[in-house]
């Protein structure tokens, strides 16, 4: 995937960090007292051993991702990122919107196995006709045909590793953070500022949530955020 450069000072990183983590923050709290108010809380022992079977608040990945998608595009239409990259946040967008939706149903619903697989692998295929591709393994194997099927298997692959290990307090979201500040730091000695940005914004929406999240948990991601931020990770991985 080829990108625009992002022509942003150093400030402007803090400031995005700041933003979506306040953001962040503050939809997570806000969630918490609704959901609180009305008493939707997740079954003791939904899935896996979720805050060791004691009822919590799902969903928590909507504030994740409304203070992600929040801060990307304040900062497009702001005019601190490189207009023409228009394109590349549409398709962003729309694959969180498709994950966030599955995600929604399968923690309402619960989801038939094959039929969330088979949703991810149909989700990741359009992204990969929408341009996010893994053309080649370093300089020297091109993989033609073969691309689609590492591309796929990378996005279905990173996207169920998250959804995984979203059992326990703290331990999915840990992660996602843990990923999004090693991302940001080898992009930025990269001189892939765009890419960097992307993953520093997302540290401050989870890092937002975490607050939340640590044991004894009050809420938790939930298929809702497991999935597109799982997703949102791999595909800032082909950037």
């Amino acid at each position: 995937m080829i990108i625009k450069s992002l022509q942003i000072p150093g400030l402007m990183y803090f400031f995005g960090f700041g933003v979506s983590l306040v953001a962040a923050f503050a939809l997570t709290l806000t969630l918490i007292q609704i959901f609180s108010k009305l008493r939707i809380l997740a079954r003791p022992l939904n899935k896996l051993m979720i805050a060791m079977g004691k009822p919590v608040i799902p969903f928590g990945g909507i504030p994740v991702i409304l203070s992600f998608l929040f801060v990307l595009w304040f900062f497009y239409f702001s005019g601190w990122i490189n207009q023409e990259n228009l394109l590349l946040f549409q398709k962003f967008t729309l694959g969180v919107i498709l994950m966030t939706v599955l995600g929604i149903y399968d923690d309402i619903y619960h989801c038939a196995p094959r039929i969330k697989f088979l949703c991810q692998i149909i989700i990741a295929i359009i992204l990969f006709l929408a341009g996010f591709q893994i053309d080649r393994i370093g300089d020297v194997i091109d993989l033609g045909s073969f691309s689609i099927l590492l591309t796929v298997f990378w996005i279905v692959g990173i996207t169920n590793s998250i959804n995984l290990v979203d059992g326990i307090d703290g331990l999915a979201s840990g992660l996602i953070l843990l990923s999004c500040v090693t991302l940001s730091f080898i992009y930025l000695e990269r001189n892939m500022v765009e890419a960097s940005f992307l993953a520093v914004i997302l540290t401050g929406s989870i890092f937002g949530f975490l607050i939340f999240n640590f044991p004894p948990a009050k809420i938790i991601l939930g298929d809702t955020g497991s999935l597109p931020l799982g997703l949102l990770i791999s595909l800032i991985t082909l950037l």
